[in-house]
């Protein structure tokens, strides 16, 4: 009995042993995959900039515009306080500019320092974790508690605390590899789980607003089926009045089953405001439609994933994309006040003030 008893702990040991090289190998599975797509789009853009940089048409192009931006994102990093840019990727404090706009944000549940002062216990059974920055889902981790244990929601894929300290080391050693304004980096906080309205998914639909200093360029609807893989996620593409854009977007199929937000309207007004509170030409404003009414999710002054459209298409955004710019101009050149004013203790706490007018 003793001896059937010894092998049964040995092979209940070799079982944990395996399910704990499974779960590595998962994670591995999937940095490698993240880390081929993420080439592949650099390929993708390297092949559209450089058709771009041979035409002698000088149209307006929004994917002209947008490699433009990435380069002063990379440099206004280097001088966080001199540029509305570096402040509005900070997910805490573009949370915090959102909620003095009246629109209602996720609850903070707990914010850390570092990596090692994650702690879940006072958690709720779910929410999320996320780095102030990032971007893709990128040190993203929506959790639920059950059983003791903890699941990726909607993969249900069981991690734990030390798992998920080891994916963010991993990506924001891969992020030293490459110049970006969206490392991940901390602090990390834990935030209410958002649940949607219009669709059963456990994810909620993206609503993301292309906004040109309080005009809307397009709306793109993103529905995830798993969190954090590329493959299976739908599209929509939607215009300022909510009517369907087609495929606008190239080596992208879209999904028309994906709903029109039933508080649109709403959704629109919200990502007008905070658009031009920003005091950004261009900036795209994630929101989600809750049971709790329009929530707002972040802001992307430079989206990372590949934004091919059709030349016409390319030609409209473009040419809002430069009138914004025009408007902004002058605006700043009449002394309107626009954007937002930097407390100091920003970089520590995240916190926002808003600009007396």
């Amino acid at each position: 009995m003793t001896e059937l008893q010894a092998k049964t702990k040995e092979l209940q040991a070799e079982v944990e042993e395996l399910d704990a090289e499974t779960r590595k190998g998962r994670v591995r599975t999937r940095r490698v995959r993240r880390q081929v797509a993420e080439l592949r789009e650099q390929l993708a853009t390297a092949a559209a900039v450089s058709k771009d940089l041979r035409s002698v048409e000088a149209r307006p192009s929004f994917r002209r515009m947008l490699v433009i931006e990435r380069g002063l994102s990379h440099a206004a990093h280097e001088h966080p306080n001199r540029s509305p840019r570096s402040r509005v990727s900070d997910k805490l404090f573009s949370k915090a500019l959102a909620g003095s706009l009246g629109v209602r944000v996720p609850a903070d549940l707990q914010v850390w320092p570092d990596l090692d002062s994650i702690e879940l216990g006072s958690l709720p059974d779910e929410f999320v974790i996320k780095s102030i920055g990032g971007a893709s889902s990128r040190g993203v981790f929506p959790l639920r508690r059950l059983d003791g244990e903890y699941q990726l929601i909607s993969t249900g894929d069981a991690t734990t605390l030390d798992e998920i300290r080891a994916r963010i080391r991993a990506e924001m050693e891969l992020d030293t590899a490459r110049p970006s304004y969206d490392w991940i980096r901390p602090p990390f906080y834990a935030e209410e789980f958002i649940k949607d309205l219009s669709d059963n998914s456990e994810i909620p639909v993206d609503v993301k607003v292309y906004m040109f200093y309080g005009r809307v360029g397009q709306v793109l609807l993103r529905r995830v089926a798993r969190h954090g893989e590329r493959s299976g996620v739908g599209y929509r593409y939607l215009g300022a009045d909510g009517s369907d854009l087609g495929d606008v977007a190239i080596s992208r199929t879209t999904d028309p089953t994906i709903p029109v937000p039933d508080r649109f309207g709403e959704i629109i007004a919200a990502a007008e405001r905070i658009s031009r509170a920003t005091g950004l030409a261009f900036v795209r404003v994630d929101l989600y439609q809750t049971r709790n009414g329009v929530v707002f999710g972040e802001l992307t002054p430079c989206p990372g994933e590949p934004q091919h459209y059709t030349d016409d298409h390319d030609l409209l955004l473009g040419r809002l994309w430069q009138e914004a710019q025009l408007r902004l101009d002058a605006d700043v050149a009449n002394g309107s006040a626009i954007g937002f004013d930097v407390p100091s203790d920003t970089e520590k706490t995240g916190r926002f003030e808003q600009a007396e007018a």
